[in-house]
């Protein structure tokens, strides 16, 4: 038997999986595999075993031919197929008889095929020594040559052997055949002569003639003859295109279409249309005509298509724990135990039924009911020298408490790891907190949170603490106050957060609340967050109308959203994010779903370099009125919104506020929204750029308020409405006159008129200004009906079709 050895791990990602459950089953069926862990076969192994804590399989079999399954926590594997368990020596004994009389029979036909090939390399090819053509010459073999007037010559028919030769070439030529390409050449020679078309049909290239000029002294030289003009004067002139050559054509030259040859009466070089346009459209249209506008407006549409597909969580990631089955506290039985204290390494493996403390082989404390109340933690942790790992499984705490937390860590040099356990708090009626942590990391898998009603991770101290969760649950109801929160920074010290495939439905008002501190929320990943009033920020601190300036922030810094669904609770969820300073972050294939009137879905102030990547939008309740804005920046820089598909927007889509610098929207697909699809605004705001908006809206497209240095370009909305004055509108309305907006850029494709409010592809608007006058300097250009169109500078030199 052969060793069968390789590692558990997922199909998907390649994760490794310690402890998975691995099935053997005799090939094709469902009946389990005789298993041994050792070559001889003397120690049975049970089937089906765990692999090892390093998800390591080892095992032999005395079954020919296994098919292996491989599963942890609900997650299968995709079933591994016929795997020989014979060794090599074993299985070549096996056929040992039928691979010597192959050998035999290969061998024996090796020499006969080798035989064939030597007769055929002596017989192909020519002799190096030629016969001389004449009477009474004799030619005895295939191979041989007869030389005539530096021609060679061979016997045409094999059965003709030996052949005398008469002398005579008219009677000896009709038994030779001449050898080399003589003849070849022979039927290409001229082609005029109506015998031979051989010369006539390699003679059919296509010329290449430079101007309109040389064309005029070309005649075709047959019907169909084609020639390449590389321009009418010159080789960028535009008219560059293939001229077949119409013998019977009269049509009038127009050196576009047709050209003439001098003294030709008869026969046209008339253009070929076909490859490239309809037969009704013209070839040479205006860079503003509708041909070329209506490819412009299909690529548009398969590009904002494609957006949208690209949009919001990815369809193949499942959002929460992988396994439900496989999260909370197990069957195994479990026993009353008083609260846990560790302090030491001894203190440690006192209370383990198991391990060494090690990484690896941490000590082991599992199956036990502990009690939390006012005072007095379930857990606590204080070991800031620790070099040994403590791991809990299947332990459940329970309680209520006036403000205590049911794990308490002090300080602790090494991960504390839970698995497979469960936290239950009070539903509300108390006011406890899960864990508080001021320094140290503490680690959930597996684990269920139950109704906690106040906190649950709560960032104490001033030193680095970090919280970990994958494939959790927070559950159940919280207090009903508006305070209370899942993540809570209460201190100024370094709080970060890992978060794989969890679900967090409780009804805490916030999900993430700040008090002027930070949390880094380094990876959240395939994890919903909903059942909350606020997702990330917090209320209390952002009162509307406020003093921004005066009111703490609740910032996120260096953190990565990617596939998380901020889900909405119809009576509950307010709003997904209402967030004050947020800096390096990215929100990437992230959903947001409907919130209430009069707040906006996603609000942030005082951000810098946050990204917003392939993420949808959907707000569907609230009017058109402010406040009911899907998305809303203030005092931003190096703000990214790419790829985003917002569906639904009772008022404007996307709004930025006091923009300082380096703020883009690329490439952003907006369905069905009332007022804008993006405005800027605010007096002393610079420098945005916006590449690519598509979708459909009731006001303008683009809004510039006030806002200096803008590019904007490719522009492809439709607008439903009438009351904007254009699709791109730069307005002014509270800077001084002349002063902005100003150095705003306004190139590339805008909207035709016929999709533009009142048809106008772009707008200067003054309406609301508070004083006469008008913008700073500002330029654009853009094609309407054929024609460019120039608003600003005078039409530079620079401007011309290459």
């Amino acid at each position: 038997m052969q060793p069968i050895q390789f590692f558990a791990a997922r199909a998907e990602d390649g994760a490794l999986l310690p402890g998975a459950s691995v099935d053997v089953f005799v090939h094709g069926s469902q009946e389990r595999a005789v298993l041994f862990s050792d070559s001889a076969g003397n120690m049975p192994l049970s089937n089906p075993f765990l692999a090892d804590a390093n998800a390591r399989v080892f095992f032999y079999s005395t079954t020919n031919r296994i098919d292996i399954q491989i599963s942890r926590y609900g997650y299968v594997a995709p079933r591994i197929m016929d795997i020989s368990t014979l060794d090599v020596a074993t299985a070549v004994e096996q056929v040992r008889g039928e691979i010597d009389a192959a050998l035999g029979k290969i061998s024996d036909s090796l020499v006969a095929m080798e035989d064939e090939f030597y007769q055929l390399l002596k017989n192909s090819g020519y002799e190096s020594a030629f016969l001389t053509y004449g009477a009474g010459v004799v030619i005895e073999r295939i191979t041989q040559l007869v030389q005539r007037e530096d021609r060679r010559y061979r016997v045409l028919n094999p059965d003709d052997l030996p052949l005398t030769l008469t002398g005579t070439w008219a009677t000896d030529a009709l038994k030779l055949s001449f050898v080399g390409d003589d003849a070849l050449r022979q039927e290409l020679y001229d082609y005029l002569d109506p015998a031979n078309t051989g010369f006539s049909k390699v003679g059919r290239a296509v010329g290449f003639i430079h101007t309109a000029a040389e064309l005029s002294t070309v005649k075709g030289r047959y019907e169909g003859d084609v020639v390449y003009l590389a321009g009418n004067t010159s080789e960028s002139d535009g008219f560059a295109g293939l001229l077949p050559w119409r013998a019977s054509s009269t049509a009038p030259a127009d050196g576009k279409n047709v050209y003439g040859v001098a003294g030709v009466p008869v026969g046209r070089w008339v253009r070929d249309k076909k490859p490239f346009t309809p037969s009704a459209a013209e070839v040479f249209t205006s860079i503003g005509s509708p041909v070329v506008a209506e490819v412009l407006r299909m690529q548009a549409m398969f590009k904002a298509e494609a957006i949208r597909r690209k949009a919001g969580c990815q369809p193949w990631v499942t959002l929460g724990p992988a396994d439900m089955t496989k999260v909370g506290v197990t069957t195994d039985p479990r026993v009353n135990s008083a609260a846990i204290s560790i302090t030491s390494a001894a203190s440690a493996q006192a209370l383990a039924a198991g391990g060494t403390g090690t990484a690896l082989d941490p000590y082991i404390i599992k199956n036990r009911n502990l009690t939390f109340a006012s005072g007095t933690p379930a857990f606590v942790f204080n070991d800031p020298s620790a070099t040994y790992y403590v791991r809990f499984y299947n332990v459940q705490a329970s309680g209520t408490s006036n403000g205590s937390s049911a794990i308490n860590m002090v300080a602790f040099g090494t991960p504390i790891t839970f698995e497979r356990c469960k936290f239950a708090g009070a539903s509300g009626t108390g006011d406890e907190t899960l864990a508080t942590i001021s320094a140290g990391a503490l680690e959930l898998y597996g684990c269920e949170v139950s109704g906690m009603s106040s906190y649950c991770f709560v960032g104490a101290g001033l030193t680095s603490k970090r919280v970990k969760l994958t494939d959790c649950i927070v559950v159940g109801t919280a207090k009903a106050v508006n305070t209370n929160g899942v993540f809570y920074a209460a201190a100024a010290g370094e709080f970060i957060v890992e978060i794989y495939r969890c679900s967090f439905t409780s009804r805490h008002f916030h999900w993430h609340v700040g008090n002027g501190w930070t949390i880094d929320y380094v990876q959240v990943q395939d994890t919903i967050i909903g059942g909350c009033a606020v997702g990330i920020g917090d209320l209390n601190y952002l009162k509307p109308g406020g003093n921004i300036l005066s009111q703490l922030p609740n910032m996120i810094r260096r953190s990565h959203f990617k596939n998380v669904r901020f889900s909405y609770t119809p009576g509950v969820t307010q709003t997904a994010a209402y967030g004050n300073g947020a800096d390096k972050c990215t929100f990437e294939n992230c959903s947001f779903d409907g919130n209430v009137a009069d707040r906006r879905l996603f609000e942030w102030r005082r951000t810098s370099d946050v990204t917003v990547l392939r993420c949808y939008f959907s707000k569907l309740q609230g009017g058109n009125t402010a406040g009911n804005e899907v998305c809303e920046f203030w005092e931003s820089a190096g703000l990214t919104i790419q790829e985003c598909w917002t569906n639904g927007a009772p008022e404007d889509c996307y709004e930025l506020v006091s923009s300082y610098g380096r703020n883009k929207f690329i490439d952003n697909v907006a369905d069905n929204v009332t007022g804008q699809i993006i405005d800027l605004f605010g007096v002393g705001s610079f420098d945005v750029e916006v590449n690519g908006v598509y979708g459909d809206c009731g006001d303008a497209v683009v809004l510039v308020t006030d806002v200096d240095y803008v590019m904007i370009t490719n522009v492809y909305a439709k607008q439903t409405g009438t009351s904007a004055l254009g699709a791109v509108v730069l307005e002014r309305r509270n800077a001084v006159p002349g002063a902005s907006p100003k150095g705003c850029v306004v190139t590339g494709f805008l909207p035709l008129p016929a999709v533009c409010s009142q048809g106008k592809p772009f707008a200067i608007d003054t309406r609301q200004a508070g004083a006469a006058g008008g913008l700073g300097s500002n330029f654009a250009t853009w094609w309407e009906d054929g024609e460019l169109k120039l608003h600003g500078a005078a039409n530079p030199d620079r401007l011309i079709l290459c």
